[in-house]
């Protein structure tokens, strides 16, 4: 469901990067057949990486990107992405999808803007 819809809300390539646990994985395995990608790669460093670390990685993929990956690390991520909070976010179920926009596409602390969430 979580892969429908994230293709119908995707019109231009992403990359896509997953951590390589047996559900990410089949996750992003999914989600690559379902919506256009210029990129896919898979790091150990998400399975449980903090907030730090997922901002870097960030930081490092080419363009607009889908990150598959674990809690409590996401929620940690998308609260300090939205409210520059690290604990503020609860409730990702598996297979959420948070999209998010990012002023000047800069990973500021507080400044992203959430715009569609999606739980199966």
């Amino acid at each position: 469901r979580a892969a429908a819809w994230l293709s119908s809300h995707v019109q231009t390539p992403l990359g896509l990067v997953y951590s390589p646990a047996a559900r990410t994985a089949r996750t992003a395995e999914i989600i690559a057949q379902h919506i256009p990608l210029s990129t896919q790669s898979s790091l150990d460093g998400i399975y449980d990486a903090s907030v730090a670390q997922l901002l870097q990685t960030l930081e490092q993929a080419p363009g607009d990107t889908v990150l598959v990956g674990h809690n409590p690390g996401l929620e940690s991520l998308l609260a300090f992405l939205c409210t520059g909070q690290s604990g503020s976010f609860r409730g990702m179920s598996p297979g959420s999808i948070a999209w998010l926009s990012l002023p000047g596409g800069e990973l500021t602390p507080g400044l992203a803007k959430l715009q569609h969430f999606f739980s199966p």
